[in-house]
């Protein structure tokens, strides 16, 4: 394991709980890092690709999560499991590209709550399990959710449809 890569993770879960003023910049500076491993060949393992992804999943482009992806799907063609640090990247991408979610990983704050944005039909739910992703049921439940903070003061509704 590539110890650098471990404590630029470190670095950038900590700064998601703190949210110092300068976390853009950190999360930039990061991002630069960990381009530079792995340009340089420092990272060997499907941890050091995970590190990797999940930093340029907190980024701010399209290039930034679709990158965040490519990482993601190297760790686990090395044998990293579960998969569903590749699956919230590319939700976050397909989101941030106006487009239906594949997995369903992301949420968008409206109004103080948290809504659902669209989604791909044609995912199954055994699709979403193969990338360890929450079922539909699971997901309008706000439960099992992969990417993002749990939230314990979210309501549900039943819906007999799903």
């Amino acid at each position: 394991m590539n110890e650098i890569l471990k404590q630029l993770l470190e670095e950038d879960q900590h700064d998601l709980k703190t949210m110092p003023i300068d976390k853009v910049e950190r999360d930039r500076e990061r991002r630069k890092d960990v381009l530079r491993i792995l340009n340089s060949g420092g990272a060997a393992a499907a941890i050091d690709y995970i590190h990797a992804a999940v930093i340029f999943q907190h980024g701010e482009t399209l290039e930034d999560w679709w990158q965040a992806y490519i990482l993601g799907v190297k760790a686990i063609d090395l044998g990293f499991r579960p998969k569903w640090v590749a699956a919230v990247a590319m939700d976050r991408w397909l989101l941030h590209k106006g487009k239906p979610l594949k997995y369903g990983n992301q949420v968008i704050p409206f109004g103080g709550i948290y809504r659902i944005p669209p989604l791909e039909q044609n995912t199954s739910d055994e699709d979403r399990h193969l990338w360890n992703c929450p079922s539909l049921l699971e997901l309008f439940s706000f439960k099992n959710l992969r990417g993002f903070m749990a939230y314990e003061g979210v309501s549900t509704l039943k819906n007999e449809d799903l």
